[in-house]
């Protein structure tokens, strides 16, 4: 708790008080607060401790009586510990001294131990206060300090947070998701919550009761689909580049709720090749095929780009069968998909060299270069190179030549069903203002931007990802839509 005290008169007092900083409460084993019943069960953010009588005191009366501007109120955020429950929430502020000098002294807590986590949950973040001088200098605050400030400097205080409570893969995705929107975590604090996603964590958590299957779904050709988990059908459409394990960990998080299920495109994975050149509607005719074998009247779909474009072409031809669409890192459509110099540049990175006698493995790292964002990790961008070169030659050149050779049939305005738009901010193909033109096409659709992830979202950041979709599906499910197993 900080106070600051001019050294010569300032209005009609010496000595005035700055309000005192509060950090986030921990949690504890049972599901109360002070000793009360609290539904969500979240640490307390900016909790009053070992002082009274010290509510927020506000920003315009304290500039009024003291050299004092407040830049800065707010909270911390990421600074409670991921859990089960989180950790509640420090504060950040920020002060200048505008004039003359100010005797500063200032106690804290939680500055060299950070609070503990329990049960599996993680340490809240310790508290900080940093005096950026005027000269230009720094100076980090220990927890106790008496000193003087002069017109210039700044101080900006951080208290600690709350440790969290439980696993915090535990913690519902929707609860995550309004913590993003809400600006409590952030786009990497979110990572602190991705569930377990290769296929051998999965099968292999104690007490797991949604087992990964594949099946094939006949006629020729045969579709492969990786399915978990019970409810309302919630089929992933993979990229033109891609294959059903792109949707390795969206499965297992949804299949907590829905019947989630990713399918091989015929002529990718595990799916047939076929004979002839492709139309984009056998994509199409093909889903129908795959709800028709799951016994649903309508399915959730979500598709990333080029699967994006095989929901927005499915609604057109078939609008009766669509519950919801996620369009992830989109462009509108098929056919008016690209400009041509965008279709020109995409073309020549893929078909052209497959077209010259290079294989798939020649041009997988600058095509997934080109795909991923500039933050991407390692992990990601060879997961890509490796989606890419397990693509089928021939199939996905007859894929790429497909492009741009038919009509457009999707019209926007026409939508009539719940719609997501999401976007990586970094997205260079699909970049956040095509994302937003789609999304302000389709009456009443949402438009979600994900910070930190170029055109492959759902891989690059994928507890944010699945944390937005299961807000909105949270949100359209229950009208209706028939469960299938």
């Amino acid at each position: 708790m900080p106070m600051a005290c001019t050294d010569a008169p300032y209005g009609s007092h010496r000595c005035r008080p700055a309000p005192a900083h509060r950090g986030g409460a921990g949690l504890w084993p049972e599901n109360t607060l002070y000793g009360f019943e609290h539904a969500a069960a979240l640490g307390v953010d900016v909790i009053e401790t070992d002082a009274t009588n010290c509510m927020n005191l506000p920003a315009e009366a304290l500039e009024l009586d003291a050299p004092i501007r407040v830049h800065r109120v707010g909270l911390r955020r990421d600074s409670g510990g991921a859990g089960a429950r989180r950790g509640g929430l420090g504060t950040v502020r920020e002060y200048e001294i505008l004039h003359g000098e100010v005797r500063f002294t200032h106690r804290g807590e939680r500055h060299f131990i950070a609070p503990k986590g329990r049960a599996g949950g993680h340490d809240g973040a310790m508290a900080r206060t940093i005096i950026h001088h005027a000269n230009g200098t720094e100076e980090i605050v220990p927890s106790k300090l008496v000193t003087t400030l002069r017109a210039g400097d700044r101080v900006i205080f951080e208290t600690a947070g709350g440790g969290g409570y439980g696993p915090p893969d535990q913690r519902d995705p929707r609860q995550v998701a309004a913590d993003v929107a809400d600006g409590k975590i952030s786009a990497d604090g979110a990572r602190a919550y991705a569930r377990p996603s290769s296929r051998s964590e999965v099968a292999n958590m104690p007490g797991n009761t949604h087992k990964l299957e594949t099946i094939y779904i006949g006629p020729a050709p045969r579709l492969a689909v990786d399915r978990m988990g019970k409810g309302e059908l919630v089929v992933f459409l993979h990229g033109i580049g891609g294959n059903r394990t792109n949707w390795r960990d969206q499965l297992p998080a949804f299949a907590e709720r829905y019947h989630a299920v990713a399918w091989d495109a015929r002529g990718y994975g595990l799916s047939d090749d076929y004979e002839g050149p492709l139309q984009y509607r056998h994509f199409c005719d093909d889903l129908l095929r795959l709800l028709d074998h799951f016994g649903a009247e309508r399915g959730h779909l979500v598709g990333l780009s080029m699967g994006a474009a095989i929901v927005q072409d499915f609604y057109a031809y078939h609008p009766g069968r669509v519950a919801s669409m996620v369009l992830a890192d989109a462009r509108p459509g098929f056919e008016a998909a690209f400009d041509p110099a965008t279709r020109a540049e995409f073309l020549r990175l893929r078909l052209q060299p497959l077209r010259e006698g290079k294989e798939l493995a020649d041009i997988a790292p600058a095509v997934a270069r080109s795909l991923v964002g500039a933050k991407a990790g390692e992990a990601v961008y060879r997961r890509l190179v490796e989606s890419i070169e397990a693509l089928h030659k021939q199939s996905y050149i007859k894929t790429l030549e497909a492009r741009g050779t038919g009509a457009p049939v999707f019209v926007p305005s026409k939508v009539a069903v719940p719609t997501l738009v999401v976007v990586g901010a970094d997205d260079r193909l699909a970049p956040p203002a095509v994302a937003k033109s789609i999304a302000d096409a389709i009456r009443g659709a949402r438009l979600s931007v994900i910070p930190d992830a170029g055109h492959l979202s759902n891989i690059e950041q994928p507890a944010l990802f699945n944390a937005i979709v299961l807000n909105f599906l949270a949100g359209t499910s229950g009208r209706d839509h028939a469960s299938t197993t």
